[in-house]
């Protein structure tokens, strides 16, 4: 986010800077299980919209 601000690509990291950065808050175990078990509750979402999606033809 701070790239796109200062319009600086060099100041971008990547998802483990972020995932880092998370983990280093107060409560950060608890944040990136928070995260963990959203992606996860994505991942079972979007398996079960592509099996069971109607498709109109």
């Amino acid at each position: 986010m701070q790239a796109a601000v200062t319009n600086d690509p060099g100041k971008s990291r990547g998802l483990d800077a972020a995932l880092h950065t998370l983990v280093a808050q107060p409560y950060g175990k608890f944040l990136l299980l928070a995260v963990a078990l959203g992606v996860a509750a994505f991942g079972v979402y979007c398996f079960f919209q592509a099996k069971y999606r109607k498709v109109g033809t």
